[in-house]
């Protein structure tokens, strides 16, 4: 079970992450099903860690895992993929539900405050969002899409 898992969050590692991942692709593509992948960085992470130290930021990304988890299904796969990046994996979910899903994952983010070792910490998220194309769809290509998305999203969050 530790070999599957992130050691700080308990939800799935990348490596965990990459297999489902394939198998949920390969079915989406079999089934002609819509899948779509979700990237989550948590803003100003490296700030958060700099300020209050590691051991806020370790309670901080175990709270974003935790809030998160209320939005999912029992059959979403949700995983820690870098240090404050996370992917989600949304079987059966098309663009107009996954952006359902990423609005949900937001207000139980964005602008709520975490309380860590007697600091008020504020939590925002930026989410980039992807989804299968069947004939070319493969991991990689998921990631990357979610990940420019995303890269989007970070530089629209700058703007406002």
């Amino acid at each position: 079970m530790a070999a599957s898992t992130d050691f700080l969050t308990g939800i799935y590692n990348r490596r965990q992450f990459s297999e489902l991942a394939e198998t949920e692709i390969d079915r989406s593509t079999r089934y002609g099903t819509p899948l779509t992948l979700l990237i989550f960085d948590l803003d100003l992470f490296k700030e958060i860690n700099d300020k209050y130290g590691h051991a806020a930021g370790d309670e901080v990304l175990k709270e974003f895992v935790e809030r998160i988890k209320t939005c999912l299904r029992p059959y979403d796969v949700f995983a820690r993929i870098g240090g404050e990046e996370f992917a989600l994996l949304l079987p059966n979910t098309d663009a107009t539900n996954a952006k359902g899903v990423a609005n949900r994952c937001l207000k139980v983010i964005n602008g709520q405050v975490l309380s860590c070792n007697g600091h008020n910490i504020n939590l925002t998220t930026s989410i980039g969002v992807s989804k299968t194309i069947h004939e070319t769809s493969t991991l990689d290509s998921l990631l990357v899409s979610a990940d420019q998305n995303l890269y989007k999203a970070k530089k629209w969050a700058e703007i406002k």
